[in-house]
């Protein structure tokens, strides 16, 4: 053997292959750009003269070689804190005992060195931007980026919001994957704007970093990326100009610029931006003759009202839904809100001119914008996180402004690797609104705004019948998000919020009006007292009318706030609104259409002229409430039409007109003879609409229950109306976008006056059944109308009919469909909201007499939220209500105001004694009694599964009840989440929904118990068998032309991993290493157990152990169970990531994913747990892989990723999915993009996690065999007309028999065999009897 020294002249080993290791470490995913540059500057090196990402690793890699000594190479080892892959997360350093130990050679020193130095430029740009960010908190530049949302627990349940808005949580996870697409797209050589700062050279004069918009759709960009790369081009260069003006010389920024030139800072920034042309640039990058204005835009509404059939209608609104916008879908199937072309004179007839201008040009001029610098903050409006917060706040979905900019470009930007200096750019541009400093020609622009016009209903008869839309900018919509945000507590008090006038600004604001007007009602009733009226007042086309000479002197002399040059300098102008094909008009009063802030700033114009003008002092003894344009009174009737005429009067001197047609009056009296009531003369003549029963507001009704009853029953007529025309304009393409519509938008319209009636009201009786059965039934069928059950079996029963009924209203994790239901729900949606506001309700009816105060008590609506309390709390209180643990989740007798304690307080006077209701105030007992009675409904339905089963272990025998309560876990059903989606983002065809739904359901589509055609075995369930038949899978091989089998687990298995390898190449701090790792390679055997086997034991193979099948060019060949294509005498996970979360050292995660079937008899026994109503085998199959664990020193950090077939996770798992999307500790902050992107991803991971698992549900029915009872009817009634045929024939002549014969085939319709090729072509390219996971459905991104 030779030494070292004869061997070799070099120090390295062999320098040449060391190099391409170097190299190829370096030229990989795991080295950024940003990796690069910091090590460059680590290793004390000269910025490399390349930009291109191989040269400059070349340029490191060369550096590295050139290390020559043991001591200087261990020296540098130590100061970068080199570590072996660690075998567990406090691992020492390599030193040169260790290198001695391990016989480690240089190059093996250096690789890992290599490492080290990548991780420890991670750390020390951590450790930059942590000092950064805390500094830039305490200063406050545009740059202060930390997270400061409030904080949600990390656990399954911060989904349920998020949950509630489909449309949200799909427009993040587009964005990323739009801002990957824009990354991954761009093939041209990559332009590192931070090196090119470390280069000391200005990106904003870099040629590759400003290019124009068709220079950059010559380079093969799309046009969307195109406009993205020129707006971030635009953007950086006004942060440049920004700073360079605010903060000169390279000043630290600070939030307080008190100290400024103000004017020269205006002077410097309007210059630079007309020389620039700045904003036109950034709204128009292509060109104003080519941007989608409104001239383009009507252009396409006209195209789409030519292409009005059903088909097309119905791809329209999949198209919509596809993208989450499930409103817009809803639109188009219902055929509402419909844009027709306006004449000039229609428009013209609703922006009218301001009615306290006497003189419109003198006024106007008189009234006109000029800036205040004495008006001027001392400190900056916004950062960069504000931006964020309120652009994420958006509606990516929505229309357009004039300039065709839309929301999703304004969002793309704040995602991906350019987000950071967009930010800051934005930041820039709303400081420079804020402030008032925008140049008056830069603001008009943005304040223009297209015009939509709306069928009011009868267009076609009236043209000025139209009903107006203003869409602003998006950019202004950001502004006005942000100025709503600061201003709104204070337009709150202006509005009148805190005296209880003003009632649509407030949580529950209407609905406690309502409760305490029912109230007054029934005590008035009671003592049959008639000496009050109510009046209910609508003011014509409010927003619109409202003057802006009152809006600008309210703005001057009330607000005080740091920005009124932007809010007078924004209604100063007359905004122009374009409605296309040449019809134009000006905004010139009222509050801006379409902003954030109007109902605000309306709501507090008109209460500060009211209060100004003494109108509440004048009146002390009357109850005056409104909803914005919308006011309610009640007087005594001696002052009712003083108070009437007192209020038009102001409205007047405001501009504003009542709809005398809409004014209404209550009055418990003679209401034929009620002008002969003192005070009430002449009341006839402003208004006939009089009743003495009862009253809407705010869309709820009060008064005599046959009143409310007759409006509730209306309110059932029009959705009734709604979901047949829906069912009417879908077509099968929709079967899961009607779904999510019954689910989230027309459901989603009755917990609104859940909240306010009694459950009598929805107990009452209507067409053979109640008012909330009736409801839920509308709902039920809208959605099976495409399910279509009759195509496998025929119709449902009835007990399968209440099952699904209760299904409907369960929440996803207690397996149910997440369908708003009234029937089951009433109750507690009432009785939750009267907890919550009791305090509130009580306190606004004012001061009681001793004999109204008796009457509250004895009244009907204490009364029924007595018995409703009381009803619950016998439910609860039962043995088997709740299990134990079950009990602590919902808090029944736990905590703060715990369930059963809320419940207690309301069964005593409905919690109107003020110690009761104070206890109560605040709350958020809806929820919590919600979340309790939902739990205990899905128990109920449990224990009527298992009614006729004699004993407990007879359960687990019952595949229904063990699908059932399989499916009561955190993701199970979450599939249902993207129904509205692609069949390619759901996983499922429109045919396999089907399927997918009535496997979800419990409803078994072959009735009777079969043979099956695959295994022989007799008399199987259908339900079960797909999951465990063993010979349903089959191909045909091509190496011997065999027919061989392999189990489902394998594919389902692959498909989870590839979800969690996409998943969490997503995730900051995350990197995936390596998939099928061996676990020996990543963790040290436990000495103590250590793993002898050389394989696994026959006994250890369950029936659902995954196994992988060989595979022969790529396509699966079937084999046995016992074959492995594995390394015998060792374990394997599936994934393995390295985690670099702030604050905790580096950890190696390995991820071990198993699937067992709930259908597998070795698995029945952990099927179903002790405490009846949860399931244990994802759990069980979790402990099967921490007994393989156990035989390596692994720390926690080897995870077994276990679900069960139904979609059941286990904690393990869940525990791990919490800890990949953590936010981190208030000091170490995970770098998310943010909140909003955090939950998005993690919400799309679990949906799409039930998902993988809900479609390889499907195949297994699909393998097995699916039933077609029409195909099976058709074919009989064929075969009976073949025997009809034949006895004609045999009493014909010959000759007449084969010319009939002939006819009768030629004329033979082919309908049943067309069918099964559509169901076919369906479920995908699967073919029922010859399939496998080749060239089966897998998962995609």
């Amino acid at each position: 053997m030779r030494t070292r020294s004869q061997a070799k002249d070099s120090f390295w080993d062999n320098e040449n292959d060391l190099r391409t290791l170097l190299m190829g470490k370096m030229d990989s995913n795991t080295w950024t750009a940003n990796h690069m540059s910091d090590v460059t500057r680590i290793l004390g090196l000269s910025p490399c003269a390349s930009r291109l990402k191989i040269n400059r690793a070349a340029h490191i890699t060369q550096a590295l070689l050139n290390i020559g000594q043991w001591d200087d190479l261990r020296n540098k080892m130590a100061e970068s804190e080199t570590k072996f892959p660690n075998q567990d997360r406090n691992s020492s350093l390599i030193t040169q005992q260790t290198i001695r130990a391990n016989r480690l050679t240089p190059d093996t020193c250096l690789l890992l060195y290599t490492d080290a130095l990548r991780l420890r430029a991670e750390r020390e740009r951590d450790q930059r931007q942590g000092q950064e960010a805390a500094q830039n908190e305490a200063d406050g530049f545009i740059a202060n980026r930390l997270d400061r949302n409030a904080l949600i627990p990390e656990d399954e349940d911060e989904l349920e919001g998020i949950d509630n808005h489909p449309g949200q949580a799909h427009q993040m996870a587009m964005l990323q994957e739009d801002a990957e697409a824009y990354v991954a797209n761009d093939n041209r050589p990559e332009v590192d704007a931070d090196q090119i700062r470390a280069w000391r050279e200005d990106p904003n004069e870099h040629p590759d970093l400003n290019l124009e918009y068709n220079e950059i759709r010559r380079q093969g960009r799309s046009h969307d990326h195109a406009m993205k790369e020129c707006r971030t081009s635009s953007l950086r260069k006004l942060s440049a100009l920004w700073k360079e003006a605010v903060f000169p010389n390279n000043a630290n920024p600070v939030r307080d610029i008190s100290g400024l030139n103000h004017d020269a800072i205006i002077q410097q920034i309007r210059t630079k931006l007309r020389e620039q042309n700045w904003l036109r640039k950034f709204i128009f990058p292509q060109g104003i003759p080519n941007a989608h204005g409104p001239e383009q835009a009507a252009a396409r509404r006209e195209g789409e009202r030519s292409r009005g059939d059903k088909a097309a209608i119905s791809s329209k609104a999949e198209r919509e839904a596809n993208n989450g916008c499930l409103s817009k879908a809803q639109q188009i199937l219902l055929d509402s809100k419909k844009a027709v072309r306006p004449s000039q004179n229609a428009v013209d007839s609703k922006f009218g001119i301001d009615k306290l201008l006497k003189d419109d040009m003198t006024d106007r001029e008189k009234f006109s914008y000029t800036y205040d610098p004495t008006a001027e903050g001392t400190t900056l409006l916004i950062d960069a996180e504000d931006v964020r917060r309120h652009v994420e706040g958006l509606r990516w979905n929505a229309a357009a402004g004039a300039s065709g900019m839309t929301n999703k470009e304004l969002m793309a930007l704040i995602v991906g690797p350019e987000s950071t200096d967009n930010l800051d750019g934005i930041a820039s541009l709303l400081n420079i609104i804020l402030r008032g400093w925008l140049d008056h020609d830069d603001m008009i622009l943005l304040n223009k705004c297209k015009g939509v016009a709306l069928d009011k209903g009868n267009h076609a008869q009236d043209e000025t019948n139209i009903r107006p839309i203003c869409i602003g900018e998006s950019i202004m919509s950001v502004v006005n998000s942000y100025v709503l945000g600061k201003i709104a507590d204070k337009l709150s008090k202006l509005a009148g919020v805190d005296s209880g006038y003003q009632i649509g600004l407030t949580r529950d604001g209407i609905l406690c009006q309502n409760k305490m007007m029912q109230i007054r009602f029934e005590i008035d009733t009671a003592t049959n007292a008639q000496t009050h009226i109510i009046f209910k007042i609508d003011v014509r086309n409010a927003f619109n009318e409202l003057s802006r000479v009152a809006i600008r002197k309210f703005l001057k002399s009330k607000l005080g706030m740091a920005w009124p040059n932007y809010l007078i300098q924004q209604y100063s102008i007359d905004a122009d609104v374009d409605f296309g094909n040449g019809t134009r008009t000006q905004m010139r009063t009222g509050t801006q259409q379409g902003c954030k802030t109007s109902a605000h700033l309306f709501d507090a114009v008109v209460h500060s002229h009211l209060e100004c003008n003494n109108l509440f002092t004048d009146f002390p003894d009357c109850q005056i409430n409104a909803i914005h344009d919308d006011t309610i009174f009640r007087a005594p009737v001696t002052r009712a039409l003083a108070l009437f005429r007192r209020i038009i009067d102001l409205y007047k001197e405001l501009g504003l007109d009542i709809n005398q047609n809409k004014t209404e009056v209550l009055f418990r009296g003679d209401i034929q003879n009620i002008e002969r009531v003192h005070g009430l003369e002449g009341l006839t003549q402003i208004t006939t609409n009089i009743s003495n029963r009862g009253m809407v507001f705010g869309g709820i009704p009060f008064g005599y229950d046959g009143y409310v009853i007759e409006h509730v029953i209306s309110k059932v007529n029009e959705y009734e109306q709604l979901a047949n025309k829906l069912r009417l304009n879908s077509t099968e393409e929709n079967i899961g976008t009607v779904f999510s519509i019954v689910r989230f938008c027309l459901s989603a319209k009755w917990p609104y006056l859940m909240r306010a009636l009694p459950g009598e009201i929805w107990n009452s009786p209507y067409l053979g059944t109640t008012i909330g059965k009736y409801i839920d039934s509308i709902s039920l069928r809208t959605i099976l109308e495409h399910m279509d059950i009759t195509q496998f079996r025929q119709d449902l029963t009835e007990s399968e009919l209440d099952s699904l009924h209760t299904r409907l209203g369960l929440r996803l994790k207690n397996g149910g469909l997440g369908v708003h239901t009234v029937h089951d729900y009433c109750d507690s949606a009432m009785i939750g909201m009267w907890a919550s506001n009791v305090d509130q309700i009580i306190s606004s009816l004012g001061r009681l007499t001793q004999r109204e105060t008796n009457e509250l008590k004895d009244s009907n609506t204490v009364y029924r939220i007595k018995e409703t309390a009381r009803l619950m709390k016998r439910k609860f209180e039962h043995v088997n209500a709740f299990s134990q643990q079950q009990a602590v989740d919902i808090g029944l007798k736990t905590g703060d105001n715990s369930t059963m304690d809320i419940l207690t307080r309301l069964i005593k006077h409905a919690a109107i004694e003020k110690a009761d209701r104070q206890a109560l105030r605040g709350g958020k007992h809806q929820g919590k009694l919600r979340a309790a009675l939902n739990m205990y409904n899905a128990n109920r339905l449990t224990d009527k599964m298992a009614e006729n089963i004699d004993n407990r272990a007879g359960w687990k025998d019952d595949p229904y009840l063990r699908a059932f309560i399989a499916q009561r876990s955190p993701v199970a059903n979450r599939w249902l989440n993207r129904m509205h989606l692609n069949k390619k983002a759901r996983y499922l065809t429109s045919a396999q929904v089907k399927i997918a739904f009535w496997i979800t359901v419990g409803i078994n589509l072959i009735v009777e118990n079969r043979d099956c055609k695959h295994c022989a075995v007799k008399l199987v369930n259908w339900f079960e068998h797909g999951q465990v038949c063993k010979k349903s899978r089959k191909r045909k091989q091509q190496l011997d032309n065999q027919i061989k089998y392999y189990t489902r687990s394998w594919p389902l298995h692959k498909d989870i991993e590839k979800l969690l390898i996409e998943i969490l190449a997503k995730i900051p701090d995350v990197t995936v290493t390596d998939r099928n790792p061996k676990i020996l390679d990543t963790f040290q055997m436990n000495p103590e157990d250590p793993y002898l086997g050389p394989a696994r034991a026959q006994a250890d193979v369950e029936d659902d152990e995954e196994e992988e099948p060989a595979q022969h060019q790529g396509r699966i060949i079937a084999i046995g169970n016992n074959f492995i294509i594995r390394e015998y005498g060792t374990h394997y996970g599936d994934i393995k990531i390295i985690c670099t979360f702030p604050g905790d050292n580096l950890r190696q995660i390995i991820i071990d994913v198993t699937v067992g079937s709930t259908h597998a008899k070795s698995n029945l026994k952990y099927t179903i747990n002790e405490d009846k109503y949860s399931a244990g085998l994802a759990n069980h199959k979790a402990d099967g892989k921490d007994k393989k664990h156990k035989h390596y020193l692994h720390g926690g950090n080897a995870i077994g990723f276990a679900l069960d077939s139904m979609g059941g996770i286990s904690k393990a798992a869940m525990n791990f999915t919490n800890l990949m999307f953590a936010k981190g500790a208030d000091n170490c902050k995970r770098r998310w993009d943010s909140e909003s992107m955090r939950v998005a991803i993690k919400k799309q991971f679990l949906d799409r996690l039930s998902s993988v698992i809900c479609h390889h549900r499907v195949l297994d029915f699909i393998f097995l065999g699916i039933p077609n009872r029409r195909f099976d009817l058709a074919q009989a009634q064929a075969q009976a007309r073949a025997q009809a045929l034949v006895q004609v024939q045999a009493q014909m002549p010959a000759f007449l028999a084969e010319a009939h014969a002939d006819a009768e085939a030629q004329a033979q319709v082919q309908e049943p065999q067309e069918q099964v090729g559509e169901v076919q072509e369906q479920v995908g390219e699967v073919q029922v009897g010859n399939v496998n996971s080749a060239n089966s459905p897998v998962v995609v991104s």
